[in-house]
């Protein structure tokens, strides 16, 4: 069964949430998407860090000292790992982050491109990626701020709707 938007949308805020990217919040869709827009700048910059982690990682190996061992304990086993086996599940959690990030940012990307042709969509690169206010916008397109409000509106409505499709394709055709 196809899960609703709302579910969507909530799975990649609490998914960005674990990652401590974004506090996880009771929000509308169109909340939730302003916040991925705000976020958009940092998610390509964080890309770039975690990759240069990586690398230095995949770079710089270390060697091995001592094995990973494991200890009986009441209640269960607890694994000692050694440098190396922390080395390669911190490399593997930069990857599924890194991978997750790209994923993300692709959608983000490919719902922006559906409302490039729009003739106000420079407000959704003025307010959210280039962090001006309203006003400012307003006297850029030489509009009343009325407009500006309401051309933001309408087009973050569109793109929470084509975000959420592009989303749900996605997970249908997963395999």
């Amino acid at each position: 069964m196809a899960k609703s938007n709302k579910e969507l949308i909530k799975e990649v805020i609490e998914e960005l949430g674990k990652m401590n990217v974004l506090k996880v919040e009771l929000l509308n869709p169109y909340q939730k998407m302003e916040k991925l827009l705000y976020m958009y700048t940092g998610l390509k910059l964080s890309i770039d860090r975690k990759k240069n982690q990586l690398e230095d990682l995949e770079k710089n190996g270390i060697i091995p000292l001592i094995m990973g061992i494991s200890e009986r304990v009441d209640g269960g086993i607890i694994d000692h790992k050694s440098e190396v086996e922390k080395q390669e599940d911190r490399k593997e959690k930069l990857k599924n982050e890194i991978d997750y990030f790209e994923k993300t940012m692709e959608l983000i990307e490919n719902t922006l491109e559906t409302v490039k042709q729009d003739k106000y969509y420079r407000i959704i690169e003025l307010k959210y990626f280039n962090k001006k206010n309203l006003n400012e916008i307003a006297e850029e397109f030489q509009v009343d701020i009325s407009t500006i409000k309401r051309n933001k509106n309408r087009l973050i409505n569109e793109i929470v709707h084509i975000f959420i499709t592009e989303k749900e394709l996605k997970k249908l055709t997963e395999i």
